[in-house]
């Protein structure tokens, strides 16, 4: 039992070490548009994936989103001006605020051939909903 545990901790650290296929599909610039519930745009920015691992409250495997140039018409609605993390699950893309525990805002969806769509939540100790939509398109 002891070995098998010592061999998936290896692996763990080893897969951490190695460049994800992450870095090739969400390289270069991004334009990140963010969404009411009304689908009027609230918030946009253009955006950069690093490599540089963030910090998060939230587990999982989480890098730095440089964030190049932003503009919103309500300040309050998205965090753009914060620290703000992603990290990719299968073709899952999660970008959001994760330092600041049990008060997450996280842009959720599925990447596809150099653009992403979904959900705008909110989430922590007292539960959470739904704020709004969001999408992303590399540029070429």
């Amino acid at each position: 039992m002891k070995v098998l545990l010592l061999r998936a901790l290896a692996l763990a650290v080893l897969a951490s070490c190695i460049p994800s296929a992450w870095s090739q599909e969400l390289g270069g610039v991004w334009d990140l548009k963010i969404e009411n519930l009304e689908h009027q745009v609230r918030a946009s920015a253009v955006i950069g994936f690093s490599e540089k691992p963030a910090l998060s409250c939230m587990s999982g495997n989480w890098r730095r989103v440089v964030v190049e140039s932003s503009k919103t018409s309500d300040p309050g609605f998205f965090p753009i001006a914060e620290p703000l993390s992603f990290r990719v699950e299968g073709s899952r893309l999660t970008v959001g605020r994760n330092e600041l525990c049990d008060a997450y805002l996280h842009l959720q969806g599925v990447l596809e051939k150099g653009s992403v769509q979904g959900d705008y939540v909110s989430f922590g100790l007292g539960g959470g909903k739904r704020l709004g939509y969001f999408s992303a398109k590399q540029r070429r």
